[in-house]
């Protein structure tokens, strides 16, 4: 599980700060306040720590939530996750934004599309309807064990298994690995639901994940099995991509 860990010591240049800023907010698990980030800086002078903020804002490397005024990590933050496998992300969101399309606009859900970037997910595509959940943006990376697309990266891979300390969490891969999918009831909030579905490429190897999001209005006890049963069928039907 990834944790978040205050700097060693208080970063000096405006780059160090910076960096330290966008450090605390990729590992964190939550999004986080000013308070919580002016401490994790060791307690730079908040003008400072607002400067920094609105620069990263209008980057897009960090995004401020209106309602709850906490921070988290923007859609240009996914381009630090790791060197990308060239042309992948452009084919996978070729092959999936049409099912993409059907599954949000039928389902009433909110779909992402994750390109597997090493030890991590990072949404490349995401499709909503006026009226879905919100999920992440594209850009965000997904790299927490507990959460269902960490679970289907450690699932399906060995030497992110290994990486997990929590028992409670390695007994859960064998079971996702013989579903073929991850179901997630109402842990990230309340009401919402998540199912995560991995992508395969032709030596059976992790290279993306699908997924999607909705109430427990849209994701529904009566219509699951059907709605994964479903997803499966198409998922197989488009078949695995050259890795």
């Amino acid at each position: 599980m990834v944790t978040s860990e205050r700097p060693a010591r208080q970063p000096r240049s405006a780059i160090e700060r910076g960096l330290a800023l966008l450090e605390q907010l990729a590992c964190s698990r939550r999004p986080q306040s000013f308070t919580a980030l002016n401490e994790a800086l060791g307690g730079i002078s908040r003008a400072t720590l607002a400067r920094l903020l609105r620069a990263l804002q209008q980057s897009g490397h960090v995004v401020k939530d209106r309602a709850t005024g906490l921070y988290r990590c923007g859609g240009r933050m996914g381009v630090f996750a790791a060197v990308r496998t060239s042309g992948r992300a452009e084919l996978l969101v070729e092959r999936y934004e049409p099912l993409m399309q059907r599954i949000a606009r039928e389902h009433a859900v909110s779909v992402i599309l994750q390109e597997r970037v090493g030890h991590a997910l990072v949404c490349i595509k995401r499709v909503a309807t006026e009226s879905s959940a919100v999920m992440q943006e594209e850009g965000h990376i997904n790299r927490e064990m507990d959460q269902p697309w960490g679970l289907l990266l450690a699932a399906y891979d060995e030497s992110v298994a290994a990486t997990v300390a929590d028992p409670h969490l390695r007994r859960r891969h064998p079971r996702i690995r013989a579903d073929g999918f991850v179901y997630d009831d109402q842990t990230l909030r309340r009401n919402f639901r998540r199912l995560g579905f991995p992508l395969l490429d032709r030596a059976n190897r992790l290279i993306g994940a699908f997924g999607l999001g909705g109430s427990i209005l849209e994701i529904t006890d009566a219509n699951l099995d059907r709605l994964v049963a479903g997803i499966r069928h198409e998922l197989d039907r488009l078949g695995p991509l050259d890795g």
